[in-house]
Formats: structure tokens, C-alpha cells, sequence
């Protein structure tokens, strides 16, 4: 549970049954929201500083002038402001004690990795993709969104989790037009519904309440965020509002994607704090290479915490005048600018795809499913295994088909 979203609350029972009841929320160590109930009926609440004797004694005072003078006989007013006061100094001690705290015994097959959107999106953990504005991420974001709500495997292995998509970016009614554009390019009936919170205009903490209340009441695992520049009350390049920013996400749902921006002069990195990349598990950067009706995208993994690299993946979106009409897997051989902006040699693709398929599968793969993996041609890939035969080597024929290994992950079979 969101540990400054839990409750604390005193139950004080009388000798006539009734209750009296303090409870507070958003605890944090000086402030926090406190409510005052008698028989569960509000006296009085604020957001207050409950280490202020005149802010509490404030909304203490308020709450006891709706008591009734016979509950205040079997009550009394210096009672209830004693009791009121143990509450309060008390509370952030007893918030602290809600935390666990212990010697844990190390045991990876206990909490394997597991992603909801393979490689991108890792289960309880917080991913961002950046790109320059106007360059396909909203699609992206929602495509990643729609295929793991809908346990839609077509261009990653998806777990199917319920996933909210917030916007703070669009109006309604384009996000609704987008939505049926991205479930037909998944082969989903057009009008299948996502869970979305629309909410132009305003920052994460403005809304988190709502968005905590839709988590709870949909059985949320996956938020998407569109997007991080919208989100932030504080200047983006200043540390502690980007810290803020993340800390929220985190506390409203374990495992998150975020859309992010880039400088208009760099698109290798997130516009703001490096702390947005120290808090993110993952870094994902998506580059584009625009032409008519046609929208080349190749995703990059830039960080990526205890996972190892993963080859680039390449995809072709389609455009008419009404938006998005299909998407379909690319290689970068048909996009030059993606090729030349990848910044990878075909053998340093070759040799991340082989390491994925050696870790994963113990196995290694031909030069067909090299093609696949990488998003190359297969005589470019052929020419690039046979060029470094240090570091590629010809496993055990299986029929006619020959897989490759790669040094430090395949055992090199013996002449």
C-alpha cells in the first residue's frame, strides 16, 4: 500500500456507545489531512499542520462546538483535547510502524523477472520513452497501453494486466479517435475500451486522488502517462520537482510508463534532471524518420537495471488524413536515417540477439532468425557472422538449419 496514502485513526468509544473517532491521511512528518467524526458523521477536517498548537486547536475547537452539550458532559472538552494531542504527536511514529523492516534471505526464483510488455515494460518497475514532441510516442504509449490491457502479443510478449492510460496532454475526444485507430492496428474490435483518466491541463498531483481511486476500484497494474512535461508542478531541470514527479508514480501504481520529451537540440536524452533517468528503471529511447503517409520507429533501450541489451526493434506506422492505420514490424534497412542514427554495428546486434536467445533459451539461432531478431537483411548478417569468426562461431547442424553461438554465452563445439 502507498505508504502516505494509508490511514491512522483512534477510535475513542463512550460509555454510551457513541465514538468519537480522529483519522488522518497524506501523512506527512508535520501536515497531513485530519478529519474529527462523531458516530462516523464528519465534526470537522482539514489539511493541517498537526504540529502547530494553533492550527490544531483550530480544528479541534470546530469540531467539539457540533458536539452536543450531553455528549460533552460524558466527553469533556479537556478530554477530547488531550486525547486529540497523543493523536497527533503520536501519528508519525505510528505511520512509521505500518512499515516493515527485517533481514530478508536473497531468493531470485522468488521474484523472477517478469515483463508486461517484453523488453519494454518490467513488472513492478517504471519505464520511460523519450522523443522529440510530434514523433509517434502518444501512439507508441498507447499501443503498449492497449496490448498488454488486452493480452495482444502481435508486436511484444505481453502479460495482460489492467492498464489505466492518463492524459494530461489530449482532449477526450482525440483520445478516443486514437484509441480506435491503435485497437484496429492490433486487430482489436475498434471500440474496445480502455480505462482513461482525461484530465488536460492539470499535473500528477493534482489528480493522484483520482488516479488512486481508479487503481482501486479497476484493479489497476500498469499506469501510462502521457506525459512527464505536463505532469510536473516544478521546473523540470530542478531536482526535487523531478524526484517529487517520480516518488508519485511510484506510490500510485508499481509498474508505469511514462512519455517524456527531449530537448529540441539533443534527442538523445530527457529534457530535464538526470534525476528522471536515475529514476526510471528503464530508459527507452524511440527515434522516428518521417516520409509520406509513413512513420518509421525504432525503439532503443538506453538503461535498463539487472536485464541484459536487447537488440533495436523497428516498426512501421502508417497514416491516412483521420490518423493512425496500421502498424506493422520494420527493419531499419528501410528506414536510412534510423540506420545511421542507431549507432549499432550489425555484429553488435547480432551478438546482443544471441546473448538474449543463449540467457533465455539456452539456444543459439540461424541467420534467418538473426534477421528477425535484429531487423536486418540476411545477407547483411550472413556477411557480418562470417567476417568476425572470433567472436561468432557454427553450433551443432540441426537438419539442414545452422545456428550461431556467441563467445561467453554458447559453448564452442570441438573440431
Amino acid at each position: 500500500m502507498d505508504f502516505y496514502n494509508q490511514e491512522i485513526e483512534t477510535i475513542h468509544k463512550l460509555d454510551t456507545n457513541d465514538t468519537i473517532t480522529f483519522k488522518a491521511k497524506n501523512i506527512e512528518t508535520k501536515k497531513a489531512k485530519i478529519g474529527i467524526y462523531f458516530n462516523g458523521y464528519v465534526l470537522e477536517y482539514s489539511y493541517c499542520n498537526y504540529d502547530d498548537s494553533t492550527a490544531r486547536n483550530r480544528l479541534l475547537n470546530s469540531a467539539m462546538q457540533s458536539l452536543s452539550e450531553s455528549i460533552k458532559g460524558i466527553y469533556p472538552e479537556q478530554t477530547m483535547k488531550h486525547d486529540f494531542r497523543i493523536f497527533c504527536i503520536t501519528l508519525w511514529d505510528r505511520l512509521l510502524e505500518t512499515v516493515e523492516v527485517g533481514p530478508i534471505a536473497g531468493d531470485a526464483s522468488a521474484n523472477p523477472i517478469t515483463f508486461l510488455a517484453d523488453p519494454y515494460i518490467l513488472q513492478g518497475a517504471g519505464t520511460i520513452l523519450y522523443s522529440p514532441p510530434g514523433k509517434g510516442k502518444s501512439y507508441t504509449g498507447m499501443l503498449m497501453a492497449v496490448a498488454i490491457d488486452a493480452g495482444n502479443s502481435t508486436f511484444w510478449p505481453v502479460n495482460q494486466k489492467r492498464v489505466a492510460f492518463i492524459n494530461l496532454e489530449r482532449s477526450a475526444r482525440s483520445i478516443s479517435r486514437r484509441l480506435e485507430c491503435v485497437n484496429l492496428a492490433l486487430g482489436e474490435d475498434p471500440a474496445r475500451p480502455l480505462i482513461c483518466i482525461n484530465q488536460r491541463g492539470s499535473s500528477l498531483g493534482d489528480i493522484r486522488d483520482i488516479i488512486r481511486k481508479c487503481v482501486d476500484k479497476y484493479g489497476i497494474e500498469c499506469i501510462v502517462l502521457d506525459s512527464i512535461s505536463r505532469a510536473a508542478t516544478g521546473d523540470l531541470n530542478e531536482n526535487r520537482s523531478t524526484n517529487a514527479l517520480i516518488d508519485t508514480l511510484n506510490s500510485l501504481c508499481e509498474t508505469w510508463l511514462a512519455l517524456a520529451h527531449t530537448p529540441r537540440s539533443d534527442s538523445s536524452h530527457v529534457y530535464g534532471s538526470v534525476h528522471f533517468e536515475a529514476g526510471a528503471d528503464i530508459m527507452l529511447r524511440m527515434m522516428s524518420e518521417e516520409s509520406p503517409n509513413r512513420l518509421g520507429i525504432a525503439l532503443k533501450i538506453t538503461k535498463a537495471n539487472d536485464l541484459p541489451p536487447k537488440p533495436i526493434q523497428v516498426f512501421s506506422y502508417e497514416f491516412d488524413t483521420e490518423g493512425l492505420i496500421g502498424v506493422s514490424k520494420a527493419r531499419l534497412e528501410e528506414f536510412p536515417e534510423l540506420l545511421e542514427g542507431s549507432n549499432e554495428s550489425v555484429a553488435d546486434q547480432i551478438a546482443t540477439a544471441l546473448t538474449n536467445v543463449g540467457r533465455d533459451h539456452g539456444k543459439g539461432a540461424t541467420a534467418t532468425e538473426l534477421s528477425e531478431l535484429v531487423g536486418r537483411n540476411r545477407a547483411s548478417i550472413v556477411a557480418a557472422l562470417q567476417a568476425d569468426q572470433v567472436r561468432f562461431f557454427r553450433l551443432t547442424k540441426l537438419g539442414k538449419n545452422q545456428p550461431y553461438g556467441v563467445n561467453g554465452v554458447h559453448k564452442r563445439p570441438r573440431d
